[in-house]
């Protein structure tokens, strides 16, 4: 159940689970400060266990044996903290996102092995864990991984612990059955409740809940744009001997670019036309306001 794909692999697997069989529900479970408090003594029992790691058991029982600095704050306000790390794996750590993934797997493919008895399956990336399968069998195997995941020092964020089922099964029935556990959901601004769940960043579920998902995202997007922009402009830039229009191009060419990349490539084009044209367009207000150039006006041949 440790994922070796990286997130496209996980995204899309998890939706190839869930259109591949009607009636299957999805319950995305939040691991709590999950590198903060997995066990070290967990993670070299099963670094023990695996035949293939037993022969770096001591170059890791080495580095999860030392006590590690932990810093406070950010940026230039960093400070030492008065503490140090005694336990779990240090996020951040080269080794601590492969360590961690040693850690929970053996509850994990317990998990997994409950699932796909019934044509289910646990998905995982890092700390989001995703149990899928019949509603019954997944309502029952969630408290089951709950107690598995405790064994190595962890516990669920039940308040970020959501599900999602399609429409023609989200029925009385199945909501009696989920007792306290909270179905995924998103508004919309007249109040409309619209449903899904976020796997690894990427909205999934009704139609209605990605388009308000993307609707959110780009707004928060769009918002940064309008920051660098009041700070990009030359009549307010405080210091004009700055390039601006170089660090534009730079900021553009190696971040803003990209901010809607990963959502346009794990979601359906059909729903992503008026995210991308959002985005799009507060690019070129950006650079309109930095160069004083309007964008319509640019040739293709300058663009390029």
């Amino acid at each position: 159940a440790v994922n070796q794909g990286g997130g496209t692999e996980l995204v899309f697997g998890v939706k190839a689970m869930l259109d591949g069989a009607e009636g299957t529900m999805i319950a995305s479970v939040d691991v709590e400060n999950g590198y903060n408090e997995i066990m070290r003594s967990a993670i070299l029992e099963q670094v023990w266990e695996c035949t293939k790691l037993r022969g770096a058991y001591f170059f890791f029982h080495k580095i999860l044996s030392q006590n590690s600095y932990i810093g406070l704050g950010s940026g230039a306000h960093v400070r030492t903290a008065p503490f140090t790390c005694e336990e779990d794996v240090q996020q951040g750590a080269v080794e601590a996102s492969f360590l961690f993934c040693v850690g929970t797997n053996r509850a994990n493919q317990a998990t997994h092995r409950d699932l796909l008895q019934t044509g289910g399956g646990l998905k995982a990336g890092m700390d989001d864990t995703y149990l899928l399968g019949a509603p019954d069998t997944v309502i029952l195997t969630v408290p089951t991984h709950k107690s598995c995941l405790k064994e190595v020092g962890l516990d669920f964020n039940d308040a970020k612990t959501e599900c999602y089922i399609g429409p023609w099964f989200r029925t009385n029935t199945y909501r009696c059955m989920l007792g306290s556990m909270d179905e995924g959901m998103l508004q919309t601004p007249d109040g409309t409740p619209v449903y899904g769940v976020k796997i690894y960043g990427v909205p999934t579920g009704d139609d209605d809940y990605i388009a308000e998902a993307l609707q959110l995202k780009a707004k928060k997007i769009t918002g940064e744009f309008s920051r660098i922009e009041s700070r990009l402009n030359p009549s307010h830039f405080p210091e004009p001997q700055l390039p601006v229009r170089q660090c534009l191009w730079i900021l553009t060419l190696r971040c803003l670019q990209h901010l809607g990349n990963y959502l346009c490539r794990h979601v359906s084009p059909r729903l992503t036309e008026a995210f991308s044209r959002e985005l799009d367009d507060g690019i070129k207000r950006l650079v309109t306001t930095s160069t004083g150039t309007i964008c319509s006006t640019i040739s293709n041949e300058a663009s390029e």
